[in-house]
């Protein structure tokens, strides 16, 4: 069977100017996450990277703590759902219908769980609307297709047996989650908000039974790195 382990990419810079970088706390957790593959023995064929910056750093910082020289791979069909535009082109729809985002719109980056509550209802927005194109932004269908269409590239490219470590974001991971487990585009997204910042999601692919989970979200070495200080979610 061939192996995908998908990794999470460390906490990012939330409250910032620029989310796409990662924290100092999320380079500690990807140096965390590479030294417990390189522990348990995950030496993959491949590494394979987003394009995203808070990715990529992932990738580099995780892959020399695992001892593995050769850069990762970029794959853009990896990148995450353009939250920022997402967030944009319907954050008036949800604020509508909820007095305290309309409040406090403006300062919502600065309140974790109040943007968090926004941020949960601008997605069922997305994904319900058939023509997010119109607001300029990727459609949910279009975003679910190209993740698997970029994981079956993977797939079929490797030798059986093989096993590729992925550094990816949250919506990825609960993409390809998802489609493992047949679930509907609502459960899908659901697991968006469970993925902890460099966890590890394991699936496999055989020939007879396709895609199926393994493991999901482990996060158990970051406990055991830095106790519930590097346990994050954004």
């Amino acid at each position: 069977m061939t192996e995908l382990l998908l990794v999470r990419h460390g906490q990012a810079g939330f409250g910032t100017d620029n989310y796409d970088q990662l924290s100092a706390l999320g380079a500690e957790q990807a140096a965390a996450t590479g030294e417990h593959l390189r522990d348990i023995g995950s030496a993959p064929a491949l590494t394979v990277s987003g394009d995203m910056v808070r990715q990529r750093d992932t990738a580099a910082i995780a892959n020399r703590a695992q001892g593995i020289a050769p850069p990762p791979r970029i794959h853009p069909e990896f990148n995450e759902y353009d939250a920022g535009g997402i967030f944009e082109a319907f954050l008036d729809t949800v604020a509508a219908a909820d007095a305290e985002v309309a409040a406090q719109r403006h300062t919502l980056h600065t309140d974790r769980r109040l943007f968090q509550r926004a941020f949960e209802g601008v997605m069922l927005e997305w994904l319900h609307d058939p023509e997010s194109e119109r607001r300029d932004v990727e459609s949910w269908t279009r975003f679910r297709d190209r993740v698997v269409a970029g994981a079956n590239t993977l797939i079929r490219d490797a030798s059986p047996g093989e096993t590729i470590t992925l550094y990816t974001s949250g919506g990825v991971i609960a993409v390809l989650v998802g489609h493992a487990l047949g679930l509907d585009a609502d459960r899908t997204i659901a697991l968006n908000w469970r993925v902890y910042n460099a966890s590890v999601t394991r699936l496999r692919f055989g020939r007879r039974t396709g895609l199926n989970l393994m493991g999901f979200n482990a996060m158990d070495h970051l406990r055991l790195k830095g106790g519930d200080r590097f346990l994050s979610f954004r």
